[in-house]
């Protein structure tokens, strides 16, 4: 059986006390909330009946924008990348994809430009759509949009300070196996806090479950007084001063070092509700 059908996705912005939180469950209903670090508070935003690739998303560093990555798999557009201003999905900008190969994308360092992870095909943008002038849009690399996607997470991970301590060993399982893919030796990234004296290792297991997660990930952390596993995780992240967040069965947590864990906000009886954007939210 699955352990939740609540799965979290959070994304901090590089450069401001704020981020963005993925809701999903059931699976093809996803919520957008704004996050405030600075006092823990969530802001509900739009829900999305589809698909959002929550892991070749990206937010500007001011936490601004979102870049995202959607799929409906209807007409007009199948799939596309989006940017728009949490917590709404509704886009300011729109780039149709058609299909799951890549599509997403990162911003660059000032907000005034991104890489798409589309192909050169798949590189213009839909009709009644527009950018603020001076706004860049670059492909992300040669193969852009021709891949699986992992080429915008493994960029975000790194320009965000995790460090790939391990590529894992994967082995690949029959139909109807607990894990579709199983890691043998864990995938593992870690991430540091600024004065390297906490951390925290996230470790990947498997992926597909039967009835269950996408990824199977598990969270460890250590500082100079205590070292925890906390097992099973669906997202984590620690800040510069070493304050660890993660997502366990839709529920957001935090640890700051020497105290208990703290619960955040529980999620998992949120449901589905029309949410029609302010006007600011479709305004650059």
């Amino acid at each position: 059986m699955a352990e939740s059908a609540t799965r979290l996705y959070a994304l901090l912005a590089r450069n401001h006390s704020n981020g963005v939180v993925f809701r999903r469950g059931p699976s093809k209903l996803v919520q957008l909330l704004q996050w405030d670090l600075a006092n823990d508070t969530l802001t509900p935003g739009q829900w999305f009946k589809g698909r959002v690739y929550e892991r070749l998303c990206d937010l500007s560093p001011d936490g601004k924008y979102l870049l995202y990555f959607a799929a409906n798999f209807k007409p007009p557009y199948g799939t596309w990348s989006a940017i728009s201003k949490p917590p709404y999905f509704s886009a300011l900008a729109l780039w149709p994809k058609g299909d799951t190969w890549g599509g997403g994308g990162l911003f660059d360092a000032d907000s005034n430009g991104i890489t798409l992870n589309h192909s050169p095909s798949e590189m213009a943008m839909a009709d009644g759509f527009k950018l603020p002038p001076n706004f860049r849009v670059r492909k992300q690399a040669e193969f852009s949009g021709w891949g699986t996607g992992e080429l915008v997470l493994s960029h975000r991970l790194v320009r965000d300070g995790w460090i790939p301590h391990s590529e894992g060993v994967r082995k690949q399982n029959k139909f109807g196996s607990k894990l579709r893919i199983e890691y043998t030796e864990p995938q593992i990234w870690i991430k540091a806090a600024l004065n390297g004296k906490a951390k925290i290792a996230m470790e990947t297991h498997g992926m597909y479950e039967r009835r269950g997660a996408m990824y199977v990930h598990e969270l460890k952390y250590e500082n100079e007084q205590e070292q925890i596993d906390f097992g099973r995780c669906d997202w984590a992240d620690i800040t510069k001063e070493g304050v660890v967040y993660f997502s366990t069965d839709g529920v957001l947590k935090k640890k700051r070092p020497g105290r208990e864990v703290e619960i955040i906000a529980d999620l998992t009886e949120n449901s589905f509700e029309e949410v029609v954007p302010t006007e600011q939210a479709l305004e650059w």
